[in-house]
């Protein structure tokens, strides 16, 4: 049954059959109805008669006492499901007999309604057991001080383990409790993921432009392309962030560029892999090239043209552009010189952890798409 926003769960006009062969209404007249409970309840008891009986119910015209096209008969312990936007009603053979209904309406209160108050979830504290239930002595050996003692000092372990579970809390890795060891026992155990390790030297390639001067150490038109050397097992910060990665389902199933985007914000800004606000990712740049690459550069400077005297960009004597510069020179008669230009940028900070995701790239410790071939550029 859907639950709406504003809604309230308001009990039915009545709760026993006062007049037996005479169809009682249990949803108000003009009340908005979003659908509700009616119950018969088991136990002779709790109908308030000698022996349980039936319910007769409907929601298209008073009921009769018997089952047919338009009348529903609920057995004792049955339940019927009421529909939103209809009325019902109910009727049984006896005087007296109980039964319980409820609805959710909008923001009209009648008698026996209940009004929601806002709940705290997900919750912040322990929702378990907080207090253990004390063993005790026998009466006749209640005068004893050693035995008391013993089982005083029973209650104070047992209490004390469960004073420990609930502080670690394991699920959530998050804890800076939960470290070393024990964050590998947690990681393993309930989410099945292994501490990862990254290269202590990535491999690099040197020869192609702009990677190695002249003539220095590598022929022209040649390539030397060194390995990788070493591991470094990943730290508990590290470790978590990977976990993070790995499990956070916020972002959706499906992949796209916001959802990577968000992802590596998330695992450079999320110290032991907690999930801080992300407002931002304008810091991240995703370049799809050929043969399936994909560029993931962190720009830590934007730079743009605004204005100046380029032919063919900016028309004939150049244009301001929105230059400050610029507007002071054609305030003085003297437009922007050809072959000038103005340019605005804006600096983006640095990640602390940007070498980190690199090498953690590289190493293939994050989960990625496989059709792609991934690569980070600083800068």
């Amino acid at each position: 049954m859907p639950l709406y926003p504003n809604y309230q769960v308001v009990g039915g006009l009545t709760d026993t059959i006062i007049h037996p062969g005479f169809a009682t209404q249990l949803m108000p007249v003009g009340l908005p109805n979003f659908g509700g409970v009616v119950t018969n309840p088991f136990e002779a008891s709790d109908q308030g008669l000698p022996e349980p009986e039936p319910l007769f119910i409907s929601i298209v015209q008073p009921p009769s006492q018997t089952e047919d096209g338009h009348t529903t008969k609920l057995e004792p312990g049955q339940r019927f499901i009421v529909p939103p936007g209809v009325h019902v009603w109910v009727d049984a053979p006896s005087k007296g007999h109980q039964f319980a209904s409820y609805f959710y309406s909008s923001s009209i209160a009648v008698k026996g309604s209940a009004t929601p108050v806002p709940g705290n979830f997900p919750p912040s504290g322990v929702t378990g057991l907080t207090k253990v239930i004390p063993s005790y002595l026998y009466q006749e050996y209640s005068d004893d001080d050693d035995l008391q003692a013993f089982v005083d000092s029973q209650n104070a372990m047992q209490q004390n383990y469960v004073d420990t579970f609930n502080a670690l809390n394991l699920p959530i890795y998050t804890n800076p409790l939960i470290a070393g060891p024990l964050l590998d026992w947690v990681a393993q155990g309930i989410y099945g993921y292994k501490r990862p390790w990254v290269y202590a030297e990535r491999g690099f390639v040197l020869g192609a432009l702009n990677t190695w001067g002249p003539n220095q150490l590598v022929p022209i038109d040649r390539l030397v392309k060194q390995q990788p050397k070493g591991v470094v097992i990943a730290d508990d910060d590290f470790y978590k962030r990977c976990l993070t990665w790995h499990y956070m389902k916020g972002d959706g199933k499906y992949f796209n560029v916001r959802w990577l985007k968000r992802r590596i914000k998330r695992f450079l800004i999320g110290v032991n892999g907690s999930s801080p606000p992300i407002d931002t990712t304008e810091d991240i740049s995703i370049t799809f090239g050929p043969r399936y690459g994909c560029t993931i550069r962190f720009p830590l400077i934007n730079r743009k043209a605004i204005g100046g005297a380029l032919p063919n960009r900016f028309g004939p004597n150049g244009t301001i552009g929105g230059s400050p510069d610029g507007a002071s020179r054609w305030s003085r008669g003297q437009p922007p010189t050809l072959n000038y230009i103005y340019t605005s940028f804006v600096t983006y900070e640095r990640p602390d952890y940007i070498n980190q995701f690199s090498e953690a790239i590289a190493a293939g410790v994050l989960e990625l798409p496989f059709q792609f071939n991934f690569n980070v550029v600083i800068g």
